[in-house]
């Protein structure tokens, strides 16, 4: 009778190890995909924020600009820390795109008034060079992490 009994509990731990574990796997599961929607949300949210720091540039609002730049900073800077599973390239280029945004955000400071058409111009490039190349290379991984 307790060899029986044994029997039955060996049988309901193996049981029970074997749900814990997809359970585990469930979980991990869903921490991946919000991991991936609020990555995805940070990207958008970034790039919907370089479009409008784009526009404050068209309209040369300097006090608005560098308002901004904290911002597009703040993003880059939180993306870079909160995902230390990019690659080290992809590392690279958020930090060349922090260094590019620092450095507009230093001039336009230094900038006596408003900006200026051909500095908005300019201005703008970068941001540009941003958009399609940051962004788009995170947006591509995270797809590819998605299928």
């Amino acid at each position: 009778m307790s060899l029986l009994g044994l029997g039955f509990a060996i049988l309901q731990l193996a049981k029970l190890r074997a749900e814990t574990r997809a359970a585990r796997d469930a979980a991990e599961s869903a921490r991946a995909a919000i991991r991936r929607e609020l990555t995805n949300t940070e990207l958008v949210r970034l790039d919907g924020t370089i479009q409008n720091l784009k526009e404050v540039h068209r309209t040369r609002n300097r006090d608005r600009a560098l308002y901004e730049y904290a911002t597009v900073l703040r993003a880059l800077r939180e993306i870079r820390l909160s995902h230390p599973t990019l690659s080290p390239d992809q590392q690279t280029e958020i930090s060349r795109s922090i260094s590019a945004v620092s450095n507009m955000e230093q001039a336009v400071e230094a900038l006596p008034g408003e900006i200026l058409q051909d500095a908005s111009v300019e201005l703008n490039r970068t941001l540009n060079e941003i958009q399609s190349g940051l962004l788009l290379e995170l947006e591509n991984q995270l797809a590819r992490e998605n299928s």
